[in-house]
C-alpha cells in the first residue's frame, strides 16, 4: 500500500511551468468551498479548467488552449486578391507605352447580388466584391464586347465562377500555331508518306458540325477557381458533347483537366462537360421580361433570328411579372441534335451513283428538327409533373410595389431570375448557383447498354463430290486448258519463223 508521503511526493510533481497537481486540487476545492456553486459535481471540470488558465503564465506566443490554425491566414487568398488592385497588363518597360485597356460593358455584380439576396441566393458580400474586380480585369484584358457574370457551379476539390462574355464583331480567333517539324534521326530522310484519299463508307454516320460564333456556340465563357487567378477560356461546344451530357449525371470535380468517367463515354474531359452543361442551362433558364428583346422571325428559315433590344419597351409592373406569360427565354432552344440551328446530315451525293440510280426511285426526306422559337414564354415549358411546375414565381415582398420579382426554375435548381420594376423601367438579372444537375423529376439511372450482336447462321456442310463427277470435272478443266496450249505453240512458231527471216 502507497503511503502517504509517498502519494503526497507524487502530486507535487511540477511540469514545466511549475504548476503540480497538489497546489491544483487544493485550489480547485478551495474555490468550491468558497464559491459553493450548485451542482458542484457537474461543474467540476468547468472549474478545474478556470483554476488551469488561471495559473498559467503569460507567454509571447499564442496560447495553446487557443491555437491558431495553420490555415487561418491563407497566404494564397491574400496573392489573389492582391492582384485584383493591379493592372490586368504587365508594367511597360521603359521607353514603351503600355497597353490600354479594353472598354467593354459588363454587368454591376455587387448590385446584382443585392438584389438577389431578396431571393435567398448570396455569395458574400467579399467573396462578391472580389469577383467584380475580377471580371473587370477580364474585360481589360481581352477584345470583349459584353460580360456578364453567368454563376458558380460548385465541384468536389474546387468550385467554377463562371462569366459568360461577347467577342466584339471585328475580332478574328488566332490559329493555332503548327507544330514544328522533328529532325530526322539519320542522314538520308525518308520521303513523308502521302496520305491515301479514302472515300467515306456508304453507311458511316456523318458528324454534326460545330456551331461557329452562333448557335450554342455565341457565347463565349470563361471560368476559375478564385477571382484573382488566371481565367481560362473554355472551348466551343460541340453537338456530340451536348447529346452524351443528356444521358449522363455528373457531380463535377473543380479540376478541369479531369477523366468523365460515365456510360455512354463522354468525348472530352471535364472542361468540356462543364460547357456542355453550361450551355444547356443557358439555353433553360436564361429568361427575360417579355418584351425587352425584339427579333425578326422568318418561319421559313431554321436559322436563329438576331436579338435586338426593343426601344418601344414601356416595362412591365410587378402585378404582371408574377404571371409566367410575361417572361421569355432569349436564348436558342437546343434541339434533339445538339444544335440551336438544325443542320442537313445528307451525304455528298457520288456523280457516278446518281447515273447508276434509276431515276424512279424516290429520295428519303430528311426529318427536320424544330424546336420553341426565341423569346417564347416560360409558361409553355413542360411541367416536372402534375403537381410541379418548371418554374416558381414570387414577390420578395407584398409591403412595397417597387419590390422585386422572383422566379426560380424547378427543372435546374440554382437558376433564379429577378426582375424590378418602378413602372416604366425593368432591371433584371440571371444567375446560376448549383451542382449543374438538372432536376428530372425521378432516380437517374444510366442508359440500357446496346442489345449484344446476334449468332451468326452456322454454316451449311458442303456435299462431297461422287468419283463420276471428279472425273467430269477434271476432263472440263482438260478441255479448257488445250486451246490455250494450241495458241501459246502457234505464238512461239511465228516468233521463230520471224527470227529466220531477219
Amino acid at each position: 500500500m502507497v503511503s502517504f508521503e509517498d502519494a503526497k511526493a507524487f502530486l507535487l510533481q511540477s511540469d514545466s511551468n511549475g504548476a503540480n497537481l497538489y497546489d491544483h486540487l487544493s485550489d480547485v476545492l478551495l474555490k468550491l468551498i468558497e464559491s459553493r456553486p450548485t451542482g458542484a459535481l457537474q461543474n467540476f471540470e468547468n472549474i478545474s479548467n478556470e483554476v488551469k488558465t488561471g495559473r498559467l503564465p503569460p507567454s509571447d506566443g499564442p496560447s495553446p488552449y487557443n491555437e491558431v490554425p495553420d490555415d487561418y491566414f491563407d497566404d494564397k487568398l491574400a496573392a489573389s486578391a492582391t492582384k485584383l488592385f493591379k493592372s490586368a497588363f504587365p508594367p511597360a518597360a521603359d521607353g514603351e507605352e503600355a497597353p490600354a485597356p479594353n472598354e467593354g460593358e459588363f454587368s454591376d455584380i455587387v448590385d446584382e447580388a443585392a438584389n438577389f439576396e431578396w431571393a435567398g441566393v448570396s455569395l458574400g458580400k467579399e467573396e462578391t466584391f472580389r469577383l467584380s474586380l475580377a471580371v473587370k480585369q477580364l474585360v481589360e484584358a481581352n477584345p470583349l464586347k459584353s460580360a456578364r457574370f453567368f454563376g458558380k457551379i460548385f465541384g468536389r476539390d474546387a468550385d467554377y465562377y463562371v462569366v459568360e462574355s461577347e467577342y466584339k464583331e471585328d475580332y478574328v480567333e488566332p490559329e493555332k500555331p503548327a507544330e514544328e517539324a522533328k529532325p530526322a534521326d539519320d542522314e538520308d530522310e525518308e520521303e513523308e508518306e502521302k496520305p491515301v484519299e479514302t472515300k467515306p463508307k456508304k453507311d458511316a454516320p456523318i458528324p454534326v458540325p460545330v456551331e461557329v460564333r452562333k448557335g450554342t456556340n455565341f457565347y463565349t465563357y470563361w471560368v476559375t477557381s478564385t477571382p484573382g487567378e488566371a481565367w481560362v477560356k473554355l472551348p466551343p461546344v460541340t453537338p456530340e458533347q451536348i447529346t452524351t451530357s443528356r444521358l449522363i449525371n455528373k457531380f463535377l470535380t473543380g479540376r478541369l483537366d479531369a477523366e468523365v468517367a460515365s456510360y455512354p463515354p463522354f468525348p472530352g474531359k471535364e472542361i468540356n462537360y462543364l460547357r456542355a452543361q453550361i450551355a444547356r442551362i443557358g439555353a433553360a433558364t436564361v429568361i427575360s421580361p417579355k418584351g425587352y428583346y425584339s427579333v425578326e422571325e422568318d418561319d421559313d428559315s431554321t436559322e436563329v433570328p438576331p436579338l435586338n433590344v426593343n426601344a418601344d419597351f414601356e416595362g412591365l409592373s410587378n402585378t404582371d411579372l408574377l404571371s409566367s406569360s410575361n417572361w421569355a427565354h432569349h436564348q436558342p432552344h437546343i434541339l434533339p441534335q445538339g444544335r440551336a440551328e438544325f443542320a442537313s446530315l445528307k451525304p455528298p451525293k457520288d456523280e457516278d451513283a446518281e447515273e447508276a440510280e434509276d431515276e424512279e426511285t424516290p429520295e428519303e426526306e430528311e426529318h427536320v428538327e424544330t424546336g420553341p422559337k426565341l423569346l417564347t414564354d416560360i409558361a409553355a415549358d413542360e411541367a416536372i409533373s402534375d403537381k410541379f411546375e418548371a418554374w416558381t414565381i414570387r414577390q420578395s415582398t407584398t409591403r412595397s410595389k417597387y419590390s422585386n420579382v422572383i422566379v426560380r426554375s424547378n427543372r435546374w435548381p440554382g437558376a433564379f431570375a429577378y426582375a424590378s420594376s418602378n413602372g416604366t423601367t425593368v432591371k433584371f438579372a440571371n444567375i446560376y448557383v448549383g451542382f449543374g444537375l438538372k432536376h428530372a423529376g425521378r432516380p437517374y439511372s444510366p442508359p440500357f447498354p446496346p442489345a449484344p450482336q446476334s449468332e451468326p447462321a452456322l454454316p451449311k456442310e458442303a456435299v462431297d463430290p461422287t468419283v463420276a463427277q471428279e472425273a467430269e470435272l477434271e476432263a472440263l478443266i482438260k478441255a479448257q486448258q488445250e486451246p490455250e496450249k494450241e495458241e501459246g505453240e502457234d505464238e512461239d512458231a511465228e516468233d521463230v519463223e520471224d527470227e529466220e527471216d531477219e
